[in-house]
């Protein structure tokens, strides 16, 4: 599934050739990687971002610290707005990206998209820091 919607061999075969992550930033525990973190371009100075922590290991911080470390790693390689793409129970990227002042909206069929311009996430996460 890509997005919550199936894909044929095809279309997984071209992703994947296309798929180049622009950094990838990861969690490792016990000696393994735990949560992960990736950047891909997809415009100029625009990029989507995904975020996974395995399962067992959510509720630690893991996620908060990947996205508070990637929106850095975004802003420092000229990116100024990012999307997330995730399912709308998933209350924990939820959480984080409206803290960073997202703009969500509902696709539909359970899946939410949020826009974030860095800059702005960048300067709410360092007056939070401060307070």
């Amino acid at each position: 599934m890509r997005f919550l919607s199936p894909v044929n061999k095809p279309i997984i075969e071209a992703m994947t050739q296309n798929a180049r992550p622009a950094a990838v930033l990861g969690i490792e525990i016990d000696g393994q990687v735990r949560a992960v973190l990736e950047i891909f371009h997809t415009e100029e100075n625009h990029a989507e971002i995904g975020l996974s922590v395995e399962d067992a290991y959510q509720g630690r911080g893991l996620g908060r610290r990947l996205f508070d470390a990637g929106l850095s790693v975004a802003a420092d390689s000229g990116i100024e707005t990012a999307d997330f793409f995730f399912d709308s129970e998933n209350v924990r990227i939820r959480s984080l990206v409206k803290r960073a002042g997202a703009k969500m909206r509902s696709l539909g069929g359970g899946e939410v998209t949020a826009a974030i311009n860095i800059a702005n996430a960048m300067a709410v996460r360092s007056h939070k820091a401060t307070v």
